[in-house]
């Protein structure tokens, strides 16, 4: 969760107003509300509410460290509810949590406490724990994974344990994109998730998945894009309303469909009725939305950006190990099958990649195909690699790269 922007309360009373879909957002009637949070927040009233329940927990996808690249594994969020260990303590963290996570799920605990205002318990702290808490820990992608749970304490209601909540947040509930999209839905899917919720500014790279032979993906998954918190709340529960319920019945027959047909659905205009379907019941059902582009054609050509980046620094980094500076690795022309197979790879990307990326990735290949043919450490190699390192530097400069890389963090 991002927490450099101040968000005012006007903007809680007004997405309050607008987005009034569940209960916390239809309890906003006055300015005397905001003073009941305040004096809840200093310890000074008590709400008299209760909680619906006093345990759940909900599927997340985090990040770990693979060979060259990140890899999403299913984890389970579980919140408690305990007694109050001090006067201010909305959220604690148990088994798993470590100090950043820590500070997500704090923020999260005050978005949630101000949506719920004097209806929100104030008597009793919420404790969080985190399985595979031996892992290193990916901050972002889990916030709105604890605004789903503390709804679902407050509230009472089931959740889906077989829904992924994938997603950051801003301070005033609307979803935030998360680097590393697609090795999370790869992680949904081998834990064997239904569902999966990604903020809407993630949808180009789901559609990646369409690109890059992870297809699967995208229909054995019901993915749904996410604009605001509110969304993944009733996206996660069991109480499906009927519309949204519909749909998702009406995409497992899509799905019945096309493990049936190995995956194809190319020309069959009763499938995309089907998906049409889908579509005017749940707008946000990115699966259908993303399978309808392709039966029109209207699938981009090229990766997103953060897939294109991605892609590239997974083969890169033996070249740019020869082009370092300090010249510590010299390489000795013998074994060349690696870098055939790498240059095999890049060059399958280059058509293929965002277009920012096409000059870098040629400027490999080419250093690639010199090197195997002489030394990385003649003159010509090196301006080879002085050309390379002037075009990553550019790239590294570049906004929409800067953002890219502070998400992948």
């Amino acid at each position: 969760m991002e927490t450099r922007r101040s968000v005012a309360t006007y903007i809680v009373i007004r997405d309050t107003i607008e987005y009034g879909t569940f209960k916390p957002f239809d309890i906003l009637p006055n300015m005397h509300r905001c003073l009941s949070i305040l004096l809840i927040c200093f310890g000074v009233t008590s709400t008299g509410a209760e909680f619906g329940r006093n345990q759940a927990s909900v599927s997340t996808v985090l990040l770990k460290l693979g060979d060259n690249r990140p890899i999403g594994f299913k984890a389970t969020l579980t919140a408690t509810v305990t007694p109050k260990a001090a006067p201010q303590q909305t959220a604690r963290a148990a088994t798993g949590i470590n100090g950043d996570m820590g500070v997500v799920m704090n923020e999260a605990a005050r978005f949630v406490g101000d949506l719920y205002g004097d209806e929100w318990p104030s008597e009793s702290t919420v404790e969080f724990s985190l399985s595979d808490s031996y892992l290193p820990q990916d901050v972002p992608s889990s916030s709105l994974a604890f605004v789903v749970l503390l709804a679902t304490l407050r509230e009472g209601f089931e959740v889906n344990d077989r829904c992924a909540v994938i997603g950051d947040m801003l301070l005033d509930g609307r979803s935030r994109d998360v680097g590393d999209i697609n090795a999370r839905l790869r992680g949904a899917y081998e834990g064997s998730c239904q569902y999966a919720t990604v903020p809407l500014a993630n949808q180009p790279q789901v559609i990646d998945l369409m690109l890059t032979g992870e297809r699967y993906i995208v229909w054995q998954l019901q993915i749904f894009s996410v604009a605001h918190a509110r969304h993944a709340v009733q996206l996660v529960r069991t109480d499906h309303n009927k519309k949204l319920a519909a749909a998702i019945d009406a995409f497992v027959k899509i799905q019945a469909y096309m493990k049936k047909h190995d995956g194809n659905i190319y020309g069959n205009e009763q499938i995309r009725e089907s998906l049409n379907e889908v579509l005017a019941l749940a707008p946000n059902h990115l699966s259908a939305r993303v399978l309808l582009s392709e039966i029109q054609g209207e699938l981009p050509k090229h990766l997103s950006l953060e897939r294109t980046i991605a892609e590239f620094s997974a083969l890169s980094w033996p070249y740019l190990a020869l082009m370092a500076p300090d010249r510590q690795y010299q390489y000795d022309g013998n074994d060349t099958s690696d870098f055939n197979r790498i240059t095999a790879e890049l060059d399958e990307l280059k058509y293929m990649a965002h277009p920012k990326m096409v000059t870098a990735i040629q400027r490999l290949i080419g250093y690639g195909e010199y090197i195997k043919l002489r030394s990385n450490r003649d003159d010509a190699a090196l301006r080879r690699a002085d050309a390379i390192r002037e075009e990553l530097e550019k790239l590294r400069n570049d906004p929409e790269i800067m953002e890219l890389e502070w998400l992948r963090r």
